[in-house]
């Protein structure tokens, strides 16, 4: 197992679904972006409150979720797991 923290402040992880992993299970569900990055992850595990955010005439994605928190990626067998604390 693989720790990195990507942000040790807290500050604003935005979250959504990954439409390219439809039929492909080898392509990350979910999309996290945080401080200019996007980080393609299995899974999501927050600690802390969300609220939503509703873009729709973004032809990529219609909705989001966004955390104000800290951001630490954790990569196992199984993938990467973005744990926002």
């Amino acid at each position: 197992m693989i720790e990195e923290v990507i942000s040790d402040k807290p500050t604003r992880v935005v979250f959504h679904f990954n439409k390219k992993s439809i039929g492909n299970p080898g392509i990350a569900p979910w999309t996290i972006k945080c401080k200019g990055e996007t980080y393609y992850v299995m899974n999501l595990t927050s600690e802390v409150p969300f609220t939503t955010k509703n873009t729709p005439d973004n032809p990529h994605t219609q909705g989001s979720l966004q955390f104000k928190g800290r951001l630490k990626l954790v990569t196992t067998s199984d993938g990467i797991e973005a744990i926002v604390y």
